[in-house]
């Protein structure tokens, strides 16, 4: 039977080479781009998927009530992990988790390093084996290390790196007890270097400490055990703890959840299931388009087959005969574009994974499932790309056929013009989309921000810069080139320091707790930062109680508050109090898909670790220059990593940036494979109508006419594809606008401009066909047929 079926494929290629190449590029097309998206659906959904346990491993996270909003937080408090362990026998492992920068040394090596904290046990509950050392023991003292086989090779060549000795900040020593297989890409806790969570005590971490969230906690429940009966155990764990927060109630993540359903606060970046879902119906959709390709050209060379049918009829096949020729000759083609398909896949994935930040590839030779899936999908295609001809061909009267009586195509119109409106409205919605999405970019970049980020660099405060801040301070003002230097806590990307519901004011209620954020800032901030003061002064020393007795808040905070004049109010936590000297104008100390949060600015320059420095558009490169020979001078041991203050902002909007860009690109791609099907069609209509253009142009009617003519009817039916694409695109993609505090708004040109260039291209590959066919002799066109 497949002999048979190939030589059907051979003979409809020869016959129609032209349509059924366009019918294989549009299949391989389209297929290619359903394998590129899905293999990106396939990673995101496998993160965490290697653990063993992974399926008893849940995260420990606080629903936390305040009386303004609920939220939810990614980390716990430090002694949380044992304390679940010891009173929940269904818990059976609890590991804590952290991450710190240090300058790692080793002999003439340093370099600056983020170093994973974790409790023993992550060895027990993870999947994260050991190539040197015992995982049982590896973090068993507190000045152990263990890292990857790629940082060994860093550090030791190599050398066995076991027994060896690290040293951190020039001041702690590490001994190294094991090496670590690479963490694969798919796992959501990303580390190199790994040293004993208890290690905290010694760097003033709340290791033990009930009175601060700053961890992330994991356990492992006994195999089999609900972990909704845990949750209702432990949910009311912390009420009887010395927490900061009277109403929060712990509850538990399952591992696998984490890396895309994680929208809470204090957590890392991650993936998004929305886009998974984007992504996978945006791969159907591409598909979709390549199959109506496939059924547009096929019902519109039905008249060309139909004597076939009839004979065949006539010689004794039955219907379902019939329909089994045309599905195999579909399923096929198929499996020839699959071919054509993974050539494609192959020659664009490096590319792919450069846009996507991945490591995917399409490895089928020992993977049945991937070859499974790739079957599936050829076949998937087949069916639905001959689904309507087999059908419709085979539903063919003989007598009728063989008549003559049946003309070509004429039945099938119908059914084809709804299938290029539905083809050109995914392609419009396509299009619509990604625009809006790059206006949503747009926006975020340009976004006034309540502060001025161009031409601010700033560098972590190392060696003795931070402890001789003013000194470094006042040489680096010297240039005429640095218009202002200052100090905080935080970049203003994740602009604060710490967040808590203790700071109480003047006609609080006393039962109610409002969530407060804080950083810490040097003198000038307000002024290098060009930030605007609302109300009140900023810190100034002029007046030297402020260092003491003064703090700043935002409007946000005022309006928490309830104060209509905050000036002069008293502003308190713990033992320690201020008063209100100024108030500044809201600013965006997070990125735009967050509302901005009462904020408490405190003046405190020993916390200050970043250093910003205020740069004129004027030879900045010597500029730089200039500030690293003043960091020489303070910190020769240190390098200079400097970065650019708008560098970190588009950081925030990676993620979008790169979702941005694939959908641009794919888009591109749906545009392509439906302009294929639109050619082939308007090169099978302008043979159709051979004669009558002969006739047109002898009775008088130029190539103006003969295009308009021919174009026309296209025009129509993208007409109605945008009809029908606009609402449906408005409906997501305002959905999808709404996960952002602040957005763009959806205007007019979003839609118009892709409906102007989808009208351009069907208009450019019809015209092409129209125009050959109007150009051509009249008295050849009169003796066609």
């Amino acid at each position: 039977m497949f002999k048979n079926y190939l030589k059907i494929a051979i003979r409809i290629i020869r016959r129609h080479k032209g349509f059924s190449f366009i019918n294989i590029a549009g299949l391989a097309i389209g297929m290619a781009c359903c394998i590129l998206i899905l293999l990106w659906v396939q990673d995101e959904l496998s993160y965490d998927r290697f653990h063993e346990n992974g399926n008893d491993i849940y995260r420990v996270i606080q629903d936390v009530n305040f009386v303004d909003h609920s939220t939810t937080w990614a980390i716990t408090q430090g002694p949380l992990g044992p304390s679940l362990k010891k009173d929940y026998p269904e818990i059976i492992n609890a590991a804590r988790f952290t991450r710190r920068g240090f300058r790692l040394t080793y002999n003439d090596k340093s370099f600056d390093e983020t170093v994973g904290m974790a409790d023993g046990s992550i060895f027990k509950m993870f999947t994260f084996p050991l190539v040197e050392g015992n995982p049982t023991t590896a973090l068993s003292d507190t000045h152990s290390i263990v890292l990857t086989e790629e940082m060994s090779e860093k550090y030791f060549g190599n050398k066995n790196p076991i027994g060896k000795t690290i040293k951190a900040d020039n001041q702690y020593d590490f001994l190294v007890t094991g090496v670590l297989k690479k963490i694969p890409s798919n796992s959501h806790l990303q580390f190199d270097f790994l040293i004993p969570f208890i290690f905290g005590r010694e760097i003033n971490y709340t290791v033990d400490r009930w009175g601060n969230s700053q961890f992330s906690t994991y356990v492992q429940l006994q195999e089999g055990i609900p972990s909704q009966e845990v949750i209702q155990k432990i949910s009311g764990h912390l009420f009887e703890k010395p927490t900061i927060e009277k109403d929060a109630r712990l509850n538990l993540q399952p591992l696998y959840r984490i890396h895309l359903y994680s929208n809470y606060e204090f957590d890392a970046p991650h993936g998004d299931i929305t886009y998974v879902t984007i992504f996978s119906i945006v791969a159907f959709l591409i598909l979709l388009i390549a199959c109506i390709n496939f059924m547009n050209l096929a019902t519109a060379r039905s008249g060309n087959r139909a004597r076939e049918v009839g004979m065949r009829k006539v010689a004794g096949a039955y219907k379902a005969d019939i329909i089994k020729q045309f599905f195999g000759e579909s399923i096929l083609l198929a499996f020839i574009a699959l071919f054509f398909a993974l050539i494609i896949v192959q020659l664009l994935l490096p590319v792919f994974n450069n846009l996507a930040a991945k490591e995917l590839s399409l490895d089928i030779t020992g993977n049945l499932w991937a070859l499974l899936g790739l079957l599936g999908i050829a076949l998937l295609t087949g069916i639905i790309s001959g689904t309507y001809p087999a059908l419709f061909l085979s539903a063919f009267q003989p007598v009728r056929v063989l008549k003559g009586s049946l003309l070509a195509g004429t039945k099938s119109s119908v059914f084809r013009k709804i299938l290029v409106v539905a083809q050109f409205s995914l392609t419009v919605l396509l299009i619509i989309c990604t625009t809006i999405v790059y206006n949503q970019l747009n926006f975020m970049r340009n976004q006034k921000l309540g502060y001025d980020k161009e031409h601010m660099i700033y560098v972590d405060m190392r060696g003795d810069v931070r402890d001789k801040f003013e000194a470094v301070k006042n040489e680096l003002t010297q240039n005429a080139n640095i218009l202002g230097v200052t100090a905080s806590s935080n970049v203003p990307t994740y602009g604060y320091f710490f967040s808590n519901s203790k700071w109480r004011w003047e006609g609080q209620n006393p039962d109610e707790e409002t969530l407060m954020r804080a950083v810490f800032i040097d003198y000038d901030y307000f002024k290098t930062f060009d930030m605007e003061i609302a109300e009140g002064r900023s810190y100034s020393k002029k007046f030297p109680t402020d260092a003491t007795d003064g703090v700043m808040v935002n409007e946000a905070a005022v309006k928490a508050m309830g104060m209509q004049s905050p000036l002069g109010k008293t502003l308190s936590i713990d033992d320690s109090s201020a008063k209100i000297i100024g108030v500044v104008k809201n600013y965006h100390f997070r990125s735009l898909d967050q509302e901005i949060d009462p904020l408490i600015l405190v003046y405190n320059p020993p916390i200050c670790r970043i250093l910003f420095a205020k740069l004129t558009s004027d030879n900045i490169p010597k500029t730089i220059g200039y500030i690293e020979s003043i960091w020489k001078k303070f910190a020769p041991g240190y390098p200079f990593n400097y970065r650019f203050l708008d560098e970190a902002l588009d950081d925030l909007y990676r993620s979008e940036q790169r979702i941005g860009t694939i959908l641009k690109y794919f888009s591109i791609l749906a545009i392509f494979i439906s302009c294929l099907g639109l050619f082939g069609l308007a090169s099978f209509m302008a043979e159709q109508r051979t004669k009558e253009i002969g006739i047109r142009k002898v009775l008088g009617a130029n190539v103006s006419n003969i295009v308009l003519l021919l174009s026309k009817e296209f025009s129509k039916w993208v007409l109605w594809a945008n009809i029908i694409a606009w609402p449906v695109a408005y409906y997501a993609m305002n959905r999808w606008l709404q996960s952002y505090a602040y957005h763009a708004n959806i205007s007019f040109w979003s839609f118009l401009l892709p409906a102007g260039l989808a009208f351009i291209i069907a208009l450019l590959t019809v015209c092409y066909q129209a125009t050959k066919a109007a150009l051509a002799n009249p008295a050849n066109s009169l003796r066609y047929e």
